[in-house]
Parts: C-alpha cells; sequence; structure tokens
C-alpha cells in the first residue's frame, strides 16, 4: 500500500484538515480577545507555541490509533496485507488542503509576530511620536450622531494628552479648524509640526457602529496601522473602542504605556449619554471666553454632574468656570473660593491621579496666593497630563507672578505648541514678551492670534497695552476700544477703555464711560473712588473733591485703602498717605528688606517721597536704592516703576536728568501724575516744567488725531 493511500486509512488527512481549521479560527479569535481584553502579550505566544508542538502530535496520534464503534484503539492492522493501489486524484487534493492550510497558519504566525516586532514595515524607521487626531467623519450625517462622532473626537484627545510616551498632542480647538479644509495631510502636519494624522470615520447602521481608524506618516503619506471596530452603539462601546484606539496607536508609534497610562485609559469617563452631551457643550462654550458663555459653560457642568455625580471631567469644568467667572465678570476671587473647592475635592476623590482636576486645585492654590503649594500641584498635573494645554497655561501665569518669567514663556511656548489655535495662549505668550521688553515679537505673536481669533477681545486689549508701552495712546484706544466692542460682558475690557480715555483728555467722555461701567457692573468699582476718577481730578485739579479722608477708609479693603493712600500722596496730602499705607503695608515702612517686589515697586517709591517730605531722606534714600536695586535685578521691563528715575531725580534735585527721563515712551500714560500738587514745587524749576510741558502738548497732539479718527480700520 502507498504512503497516501496508508494516510488516508488511518485518518491522518482528516485529523490533520481538522486540527489546521480549528487553529485558525482559535488563532483569529484570540487576536481579537488578548487586545480588547488588555491580556499580556504573551498569551497570544504561549497559544501559537501550543498549536505548533501540537500538530504533530495530532498527526503521530492519528496514525498510531483510531476511531471504532467500540471507542479509541491503537492500530495493529498490517498495512503489506493490503491491495497497493496507485494515489488518487482526490488523495492527492486533500494533501495539497493539508499543505495550504499549514501555509495559513504559518503566514498568521510569522505576520502576528512581526507587527508586535515591527506594527508596519513602513514604520521600521523611528517616526517622532507626535500627532494630529482630525475632527472624525460622520459618514452617514446624521445629525443625531454628530454628539458621539465629536465627542469621541474630544474624549480620544483627552487620553493621548495623558501619555507621557507621546512627544506631543495637537489640542481640540487647533484640531478643529481642520473639520472642513481640504488640504492635504503632509501640509496639515507641516503646519502643526507632526509626524502623524490620525483620521476616523463613523458609520451607523440602526443600533450599530462601525468605527474606521488609520494612522498616517504625513512625509509619505503611508499608513502606520489602521483598524475597524463593529459596535452596538452605546457610550461604555464607544469609550471601550477609544481606550483600544489610543493603546493600537501607542503600539504603532513603537512608544510604551506605563501602569499609570494602563490606569487613566481604563476609566470610563460616564455612563450617561445626556451628562456626556452637557459636558462637551460645557467645553465648548468654556474656550470662548466670555461672561454669558462661561455662565452657560458653568449650567452645562452642574447638570452634569447632577446627572452623573462620579464624572470626573464634568466636576473640574465646575471648578474651571467658576474659576474664569473671576476674570471675565464682576465676580471676586474670595466668592469662587468654596465653589471651586468643592468641585476639585470631588473630582479628586474619585479620581486622584487626574492632570486636569490638580490643575484646578493649583490654580486656586494660586489664587489663593499659596505660590510654593500651587507651583508643586501644576508640576504633579503637568507629570500625569503633560499634553493638556491649560495646565502649562496656568502654570505659565504662576511663573509670571513670581518674577521667572522666561520659564513662563518657556511654559506658555509648549501651551502653544500644542493648541496654536487657541487665542487665550497667544495673549498670554504676547503679555510676557511685553514684559522682557521684546516688543516686535509680542506684535507678532498678537497679529498672528488676532488673524486666528479677529473676535477675540484679549487680544485687543494686549496690543493697547503694547501701544501703551510705546507712548502711542491715541492708538491704544482705538484696540481698546474694539476690544470692549467685542466683550461688552467684561468689566476690565470696559474699564480699560475708560482709563485710557481719561489719560488722553478726553474727561468728559471718560467719565460717562465710568457711569456706564458702574451701573452695568456695580461690584467693579465704587463711584468716585476709582483710577479714572482720580485721573480726571487731577487734571481738572479737583483733588480735594476726590480724596476721601483716611479715618472714613479704615473699614475698606485692603487694595482700595493702598490706591486712595497713593492719591493722597498725589494730593501732597502726606498725612493720610502714611495712615493709610502703612496700615497695609508697615513692612516697607520698616525697611525689613533690601529687595523689592515687581508688585510693590509704585507703593515703596511713594513712600521714600513721604519719607522725602517729613524730612527723613536717609529713609528716602534707602528705600529708592533698593528700588533701583530690584528693578536692575528683574530680568524684565518693570510695569509701575518707570517713574523711579524720575523720582531719583528729583529727590537729588537734578532737573535736568528728571527732565531727560521724561521722554521715554513709557512715561506717556503717566504724564497726568507730573502735574498732580505733589509735584507743583519742583515744576517750578523751568526745565522740568517745559518738559512736563512737552509732554501734556504730545498728549494734546495725540487726543486731536484720536478725535479725527478715533475707528480702528481694517487689520
Amino acid at each position: 500500500m502507498s504512503l497516501l493511500q496508508e494516510l488516508k486509512r488511518r485518518n491522518v488527512y482528516r485529523v490533520g484538515i481538522g486540527y489546521l481549521a480549528t487553529s485558525w479560527v482559535a488563532l483569529q479569535m484570540a487576536d481579537v480577545v488578548v487586545e480588547n481584553l488588555d491580556m499580556p502579550a504573551w498569551a497570544f505566544k504561549a497559544l501559537l507555541a501550543l498549536i505548533v508542538i501540537g500538530f504533530p502530535v495530532a498527526l503521530g496520534l492519528a496514525w498510531a490509533f483510531e476511531f471504532t464503534s467500540d471507542g479509541v484503539k491503537r492500530d495493529t492492522s498490517d498495512a503489506s496485507a493490503k491491495v497497493s493501489s496507485p494515489a488518487t486524484a482526490g488523495q492527492y487534493i486533500q494533501l495539497a488542503v493539508i499543505a495550504i492550510l499549514a501555509v495559513a497558519v504559518g503566514y498568521l504566525v510569522i505576520d502576528k509576530f512581526k507587527s508586535e516586532a515591527d506594527p508596519q514595515s513602513v514604520a521600521a524607521e523611528s517616526v517622532e511620536r507626535s500627532i494630529v487626531v482630525l475632527p472624525f467623519q460622520n459618514i452617514t450625517a446624521v445629525e443625531d450622531d454628530t454628539f458621539f462622532v465629536d465627542g469621541m473626537h474630544d474624549y480620544l484627545l483627552t487620553q493621548l494628552a495623558r501619555l507621557g510616551t507621546l512627544e506631543k498632542v495637537i489640542a481640540r480647538p487647533t484640531a478643529e479648524t481642520y473639520r472642513e479644509t481640504n488640504k492635504p495631510l503632509r501640509e496639515i502636519a507641516e503646519e502643526l509640526g507632526v509626524a502623524t494624522v490620525l483620521t476616523g470615520g463613523f458609520q451607523r447602521a440602526g443600533d450599530n457602529v462601525r468605527i474606521n481608524m488609520q494612522l498616517i506618516r504625513a512625509e509619505t503619506g503611508q499608513p502606520l496601522w489602521a483598524n475597524t471596530w463593529d459596535r452596538r452603539l452605546t457610550l461604555e462601546n464607544l469609550f471601550d473602542t477609544q481606550t483600544s484606539i489610543s493603546r493600537e496607536v501607542v503600539a504603532a508609534l513603537q512608544g510604551a504605556l506605563s501602569e499609570q497610562d494602563r490606569d487613566q485609559l481604563a476609566r470610563q469617563p460616564t455612563t450617561n449619554t445626556e451628562a456626556f452631551e452637557q459636558y462637551s457643550l460645557g467645553r465648548t462654550l468654556l474656550a470662548r471666553r466670555t461672561a454669558p458663555n462661561i455662565r452657560a459653560a458653568l449650567e452645562n457642568f452642574e447638570r452634569a454632574v447632577e446627572l452623573d455625580p462620579d464624572f470626573v471631567l464634568a466636576w473640574v469644568g465646575v471648578a474651571d468656570a467658576n474659576a474664569l467667572l473671576t476674570n471675565y465678570s464682576d465676580v471676586q476671587d474670595e466668592a469662587s473660593f468654596p465653589l471651586r473647592r468643592r468641585a476639585i475635592d470631588r473630582a479628586l476623590f474619585l479620581n486622584p491621579e487626574s492632570g486636569e482636576a490638580l490643575t484646578a486645585l493649583a490654580d486656586l492654590r494660586r489664587d489663593q496666593g499659596d505660590d510654593e503649594a500651587a507651583e508643586s500641584f501644576f508640576l504633579q498635573a503637568i507629570q500625569r497630563a503633560p499634553h493638556y494645554p491649560t495646565a502649562r497655561h496656568w502654570y505659565s501665569l504662576l511663573l509670571g507672578n513670581i518674577g521667572r518669567i522666561e520659564e513662563a514663556i518657556e511654559q506658555i511656548r509648549i501651551a502653544r505648541d500644542i493648541d496654536p489655535q487657541a487665542a487665550i495662549l497667544a495673549t498670554a505668550e504676547a503679555s510676557f514678551l511685553l514684559t522682557v521688553g521684546d516688543y516686535d515679537a509680542a506684535d507678532r505673536v498678537m497679529l498672528d492670534g488676532i488673524r486666528r481669533n479677529p473676535d477675540f477681545h484679549n487680544l485687543y486689549g494686549s496690543r493697547a497695552e503694547l501701544f501703551v508701552l510705546r507712548g502711542r495712546i491715541d492708538e491704544a484706544l482705538r484696540w481698546q476700544t474694539e476690544g470692549a466692542r467685542l466683550a461688552p460682558t467684561s468689566p476690565e475690557a470696559r474699564e480699560t477703555e475708560c482709563e485710557l480715555q481719561a489719560v488722553l483728555g478726553m474727561l468728559d467722555e471718560a467719565q460717562a464711560c465710568a457711569a456706564r461701567l458702574f451701573q452695568d457692573f456695580p461690584q467693579s468699582m465704587i463711584p468716585g473712588m476709582s483710577e479714572i476718577d482720580l485721573v480726571i481730578s487731577v487734571q481738572r485739579d479737583k483733588m480735594d473733591e476726590f480724596l476721601v479722608p483716611a479715618e472714613q477708609l479704615k473699614d475698606m479693603p485692603k487694595g482700595l485703602k493702598i490706591g486712595m493712600g497713593q492719591a493722597h500722596f498725589l494730593g501732597n496730602n502726606m498725612e493720610d498717605a502714611r495712615v493709610l499705607l502703612e496700615s497695609t503695608r508697615p513692612d516697607l515702612f520698616d525697611l525689613a528688606t533690601d529687595t523689592i517686589a515687581p508688585g510693590d515697586i509704585t507703593t515703596t517709591l511713594i513712600i521714600a517721597g513721604i519719607f522725602a517730605a517729613e524730612g527723613d531722606e536717609e529713609k528716602a534714600e534707602q528705600l529708592l536704592a533698593a528700588v533701583e536695586t530690584s528693578r536692575a535685578e528683574l530680568p524684565y521691563v518693570s510695569t509701575g516703576g518707570e517713574f523711579s528715575p524720575t523720582i531719583a531725580a528729583l529727590g537729588a534735585e537734578d532737573f535736568e536728568a528728571a527732565a531727560r527721563t521724561l521722554s521715554d515712551p513709557l512715561i506717556r500714560s503717566l504724564w497726568w501724575v507730573f502735574v498732580s500738587p505733589v509735584f507743583e514745587q519742583d515744576r517750578k524749576n523751568p526745565t522740568f516744567a517745559a518738559a512736563v510741558e512737552s509732554l501734556r502738548t504730545e498728549i494734546d497732539k495725540q487726543r486731536a488725531a484720536y478725535i479725527a479718527s478715533p475707528d480702528l480700520g481694517p487689520l
């Protein structure tokens, strides 16, 4: 009997075909199960090894034993006794089937091991782990599905932003700008400075959904990875799919997930569809940075946590919205503290490792004045969510407040690299560049931000500040007026507009502006006691009507007492100036330090003036020296101490030097200070008087130019 006949007689063909077919099915199922259950990679390898080892064993058992009606028995028949006949075509076909199945299983094994060692052949070289996730396509174009599609895009970016193994993840606001674009992927990647682009499609059929994802290497246009999921349309399934996408993208980019990464990826934000919808709406509104939008966002977040009290990101939204209301409305910091604390505590109780919640906590500590704790929490937040731009942004604000401007610029640039479309980040970077005196770089950032976001009022306010520093008060007022028009609900924008009107000598307009401001925002100012009123009263020579006796201010807030103390100094009322300033800043009167904090420079200069007026020249000179030392050590242009050289020169009765200082463009916005009563004696010197008059003439000229052409004109 031939070998082929003997193999057939002993059922080796059948066993081999059955074994290979069963193995094929088992490997296909394992490939899906291992990935979706997040089982260790060795589980699939162990199954492969067992299948390979088991194949010859199965064939050997088929040769040695046979199935009979009496069960499995050893085959002891004599093959030589059988009549030999040539192999038939059918036998050859059976052998060919075994060979084909063996090759197929072998290919699966080789392909699986190859893909684990190298996700794609085109990704064999090292690829920078930077990515933009473009808005997903709603292929079925069903309006009701838009929430799921956009929500999935948003939360996938939230997940990726937490992964330290990735080098750069573009934030959603910037990614959203490419929703309707026809730009090639390579061009998009070049604009954003990323190496890869993730695209996706969402196709619904009844209660089922198909999600197609593809990761593309931008430089070559070749796919690094692709996958398709067919799932029932539920939030739980969508979040599971997002987690799978995150893991597979990291694998395709040859990254490694830490245990912390795996834990964060495994967390589902919520199981409540309406809560997730409310949260997504709130996120969109919060980014617009106007009081009505922030209040609406707060309502969305509060509704979300009402629907799902365990929704961590929604609690963070509650905290962030309450924090931002202190910047964009007349809500006071102290009023926001308990609301923010409650939301943050709940978020951190649910997820102590949440980078977003730690960012909110750090910002609260910053506003409460605990800079050391704030920095600690910011660093923890950045470690847990390195691509979360808000953490970098708010940390930069802390660094700027404590004088570490270069570090602040570094952090805000990282944030802008992640989210170049975000107007608020452009505003922050421009502000820091103004502080260090790099006006040209600041202007470039502002104009780029305005080009991207022509309706964002803060950028107009920043450009107004730039023109103030350059001594162009008229141009500053044009920009500030446009910014206030874009944000009528922002008391800060409108107050600055009123102040610039007063500085430019438009006193009636400024007074009317202040009246409207108080009517709309009664909590933002005290009528008749604002800086607007001070500038107007100096120019109208009515300081006596403006000044409130110190005795009547003893129960007023500290900031108001300091401001009114400075006003009494300008009114040459040293007694009340001392009472108000000494009650609020006794440390500056005690001369306890040789270093003056940036925010204390103006107050220190005024206290030096009080000492000089009282005849204590030694203390006055000591404070002036401390101011000059501190200003020299600052790595940026001081704001508030611009007239320090003028005060020092006047103290030394060097009127020519004092006059020269008034030619500095920085001084122009403070010209009204030098026409106040406290400098009346100094103005008796012809040289100094001529310099002050020259300042006034320049302001008159700018006022005339503004009145002739108040509109900003085309950008």
